[in-house]
């Protein structure tokens, strides 16, 4: 052993310097070693001496380059591989913490959230793996590293190398642990040579099992044994050795393990949003429309004047906004707690029920439920765990503690095939019944009337007791005559909120392969679409909505209308009437102030109030929205006091990020973007985000070349479906930095946003036509992209200004300055885009360059002016500030200094030298050029 290792240490060691000996398994050894180019540690792996004979150098190397195409946060990333006399050996990261199988050993079964958060991670893994083609086939608690209380996937593709080069069955019978015969799925032990990705979905439901129950579903003394068992035996419930596992996760856990490779889940990313939604239980409820938030004492109604609402997370297209001078009229709401359905029927049919009846309480017009991200605050200041079941005394607990007037305890029973809701509601602050309705259900289908018949009946009961008008509540059409078409739905609205877009299109589909009439189901579909940027499917579906006007109320129909015919101030007017009559403001509202009207203080005045306003503080997702909009408008000590409300969640370093990048602190920006961008417990969105103001502190030092690197590894690693809109925000910010710094246009990875069929995409693709030169192909896109006509208001969607930038862009290619300045002069400087999302960074800097062609200094320099310090950016474009920052005050230095205005010219060189720090060699001469002029003005020329 000593020769070998003496062997090894010779033959790497120009690359590593092996250290220790960290653990040897069934296929490989591991040490420990310095990586002498690098100077970090790295975990050396080294192939057994049979295993490395019969797979040889060529084979592995094959099998081993797919696996270091994989890069995610929870696939530890493959860094180098290679054969040195006669070793074959892979290098990774070396993680400070311990593997699974280590935990295990301590510990036995494991907490249940913690076991499904570390599952959540080893599918998420396994989605990115099997979109690429790879399939693990070694899945086990060994091969999963923990670290920072998150799970990471190791050794991808060394399994399948070694299985094919060897046979499997001949290495398990030499007692070589390939696929481990605990963890191998049936056609594994079968020695099937088909195996697929379905067999890391077996070892995954092993894996689990043992989480659980602190041992896995087979047990024998030989591996014939247990190969034998994984064949033909059936697992025992999980629940046989510890009751406390709750039933969706036993089902999930028993259908990873059956026999058959089509019974069980189809993907990985099928499985994925169910383990996410038990990381996140959802108390039963999760609303859909707006949040009053003012407290009611006693179970009195609070006025709508007095009132703001909390955002919910999912925010429906005909959600109503506030009011303009942020109040309504004469509305009042109250508050109330939908607890958990309880009783003898099914789980998922209980939750349904709870789902429809918080709809058609929201819907009444009188009360709304209290939300999930309310019920979870409430818990955590009850003490509680945020796993804590919404139970009826749970409920009243923290209708108590947020001065919540009452409680709705529902029940459903099943009895001889007929189901019974019976509903309760509760005086908060006493034992007593307000009120109990009572009606059966013949099957599924029926319970949506009879949800919708309680809550007719028990809403004017309460509304005497709470001392307000007599009245039915307010007209709501059908939603669906089918429960199996609301499940879906139900489902899809899941998948459209973590930002899974497609897979919530899909659900719709079956939704409406159910019920085609299905209104809501069409609508909040064309939202899915809109998210995805597929524009032309958003109005053929909301289209479809519109021929159901029976199944929609008069809110939703006039609001699709105004959609549809991209009126966008009918849309913001409808907007304001619907606010004076409900008394309900939203984030959406907040949002549209800012963006579609210009109007950023009205819109921190509505979020200031909901941050004021809830009954157990405000929700993480206001706080951010209101340190983002004072970004924007440059207030950065008081985004930084918002921030500061954020300590300790997961937006605290994203938003500190940004908050550094705005102040021009871009070495803490840049330092905090790559802990973002490397934590995998971050969000995609948070992380590309990061990226994003990675890129942007780079280049406003003057690293040009690592900030281009930087947005090519955002476009690389958000290449799979429902990553269209991070590919194409990435690809933009790319382009505005080879135009803004100049630089030679390279076609990377036009084939993938080529082949994106969204109009933003296709004017991506005709702007980078132009950069590159090709007018010709540039210009075929205009004609299918008509301008926009810009009046009064300016655009409601960030498309409409990015064609008026391709336009633009095109005449600029043909000299002709003119029609530049005309495209898109009424929609910048102080006329900035409204639409969200829209691109001011790049509009802004078209026209400067046009005007400065065309003569008109004083033009050009007031929008390179702005520009540099921040012109009233929309939410995520703050992440780009430093883009554009050294290089527009450049731009406003030199025209500033051809107007012989030399005070503001000697602001903007220092703003320039105070950033351009640490240029690539080829921008050096800017930093000279800087001090040269700097000094002449300043010697009064």
């Amino acid at each position: 052993m000593t020769d070998a290792i003496d062997r090894l240490k010779t033959a790497l060691t120009d690359r590593y310097a092996i250290e220790r000996e960290l653990g040897s398994g069934g296929m490989a050894t591991v040490y420990l070693a310095e990586d002498v180019k690098h100077h970090r540690k790295v975990a050396v792996k080294v192939l057994r001496p049979e295993l490395a004979a019969a797979l040889g150098a060529d084979r592995f190397h094959r099998e081993i380059e797919i696996a270091a195409n994989l890069h995610h946060p929870h696939i530890l990333p493959l860094y180098d591989s290679g054969d040195a006399d006669g070793f074959l050996y892979y290098v990774m990261p070396y993680i400070e913490g311990q593997s699974l199988r280590e935990k295990l050993a301590h510990e036995g079964e494991l907490p249940i959230p913690e076991a499904v958060r570390i599952l959540r991670d080893v599918v998420d893994a396994l989605s990115e793996a099997h979109d690429h083609g790879v399939v693990h086939r070694d899945i086990k608690p060994d091969n999963v590293l923990l670290t920072k209380h998150h799970a990471v996937v190791t050794d991808f593709g060394v399994a399948k190398a070694v299985s094919e080069a060897t046979g499997a069955q001949k290495l398990t019978t030499e007692g070589v642990a390939l696929g481990t015969p605990a963890y191998m799925s049936p056609e594994q032990a079968a020695a099937d040579s088909h195996i697929d990705h379905r067999a890391d979905i077996y070892a995954v439901g092993v894996v689990a099992y043992e989480l659980l129950t602190g041992r896995t579903p087979f047990l024998g003394t030989t591996p014939q044994m247990i190969l034998s068992a994984h064949m033909t035996d059936t697992p025992e419930p999980v629940s046989k050795y510890r009751e406390s596992v709750p039933p969706p996760l036993e089902q999930l856990v028993m259908r990873c393990l059956e026999k058959k490779a089509a019974d069980r889940w189809q993907s990985a990313e099928d499985l994925l949003p169910h383990l996410e939604a038990l990381v996140t239980p959802s108390g039963g409820i999760t609303p859909t429309g707006t949040m009053p938030v003012d407290r009611v004492a006693k179970g009195r109604w609070m006025t709508a004047g007095a009132a703001v609402a909390v955002v919910a997370l999912v925010v429906a297209l005909w959600q109503p906004w506030a009011s303009e001078d942020v109040a309504a009229e004469g509305a009042s709401w109250a508050w109330t707690i939908l607890a958990e359905v309880e009783g003898s029927a099914p789980e998922d049919t209980r939750s349904l029920v709870g789902s429809l009846l918080a709809g058609d309480i929201d819907a009444s017009g009188s009360l709304l439920t209290l939300p999930q991200d309310q019920i979870l605050r409430g818990l955590a200041s009850a003490m509680k765990p945020d796993t804590t079941s919404l139970t009826q005394s749970v409920a009243r607990e923290l209708a108590e503690r947020g001065g919540i007037g009452t409680v709705f305890a529902p029940e459903l029973d099943l009895v001889g095939g007929t189901y019974a809701l019976t509903v309760r509601v509760l005086h908060a602050a006493g034992d007593s019944v307000l009120a109990t309705e009572r009606v059966s259900a013949a099957n599924d289908d029926a319970l949506i009337p009879a949800s919708r018949e309680v809550v007719e009946t028990l809403i004017p009961i309460l509304t005497v007791w709470m001392g307000g008008e007599v009245r039915r509540p307010r007209a709501n059409p059908p939603v669906t005559s089918s429960l199996a078409a609301f499940r879906k739905h139900q489902e899809a609205q899941r998948a459209n909120a973590l930002g899974r877009y497609h897979e919530a299109i899909a659900l719709f589909r079956e939704a409406l392969a159910i019920d085609p009439d299905f209104a809501a189901a069409w609508v909040r579909m064309g939202g899915a679409y809109s998210n995805a940027r597929f524009r032309d499917s958003a109005e053929y579906a909301w289209r479809e909505a519109l021929e159901r006007p029976e199944r929609l109320t008069e809110d939703q129909r006039l609001n699709l209308e105004a959609r549809l015919a991209g009126d966008w101030v009918a849309r913001f007017q409808r907007s304001e009437r619907q606010y004076r009559e409900t008394g309900i403001a939203s984030n959406a509202y907040a949002a549209a102030l800012a963006d579609g009207m210009g109007r950023y203080e009205d819109a921190v005045a509505i979020w200031e109030q909901m941050a004021e306003q809830s009954p157990f503080g405000t929700s993480d997702f206001v706080k951010w929205n209101l340190a983002s909009i004072l970004l924007c408008l440059g207030r950065v000590e008081e985004a930084e006091a918002v921030a500061r409300r954020l300590e300790g969640t997961p937006r605290e370093l994203p938003v500190n990020a940004k908050i550094a990048l705005r102040k021009g602190n871009w070495g803490e920006a840049e330092r905090l973007a790559v802990d973002v961008a490397r934590d995998p417990a971050m969000s995609v969105r948070f992380r590309s985000d990061a990226i994003w103001v990675l890129a942007s502190a780079r280049a406003a030092q003057g690293r040009i070349h690592e900030a281009v690197s930087a947005l090519h590894e955002m476009i690389r690693t958000n290449q799979r479906p429902g990553r269209e809109l991070i590919h194409r925000r990435a690809h933009l910010n790319l382009l505005i930095l080879t135009i803004v710094g100049g630089l030679t246009a390279e076609a990377w990875d036009l084939e993938r946003l080529q082949a994106d069929t969204t109009e933003e995409a296709r004017v991506l693709s005709g702007l980078w036509a132009a950069e590159l030169g090709d007018t010709a192909f540039a210009r075929s896109y205009l004609e299918e992209l008509p301008v926009p006509e810009f009046g009064e208001f300016a655009p409601s969607t960030h498309q409409e200004a990015t064609v008026a930038a391709l336009h633009a862009r095109v005449a600029g290619r043909r000299l002709d300055w003119e029609e530049a300045v005309r495209l898109l002069a009424p929609v910048t400087g102080d006329r900035t885009p409204r639409g969200q999302l829209a691109h001011t960074q790049l509009l802004n800097w078209v026209v400067a360059e046009a005007y400065e062609e065309l003569g008109h200094l004083d033009s050009a320099v007031k929008l390179y002016s702005g520009i540099a310090d921040g012109y009233r950016f929309v939410f995520d474009e703050v992440n780009g500030f430093g883009l554009t920052y050294s290089f527009a005050h450049r731009e406003a230095a030199l025209l500033y200094g051809q107007l012989g205005q030399d005070a503001e010219a000697i602001e903007h060189w220092r703003a320039f030298l105070d950033a351009f720090t640490d240029p690539d060699p080829e921008f050096e001469w800017m930093m000279e050029e800087a001090r040269v002029e700097l000094d002449r003005l300043r010697r009064g020329r």
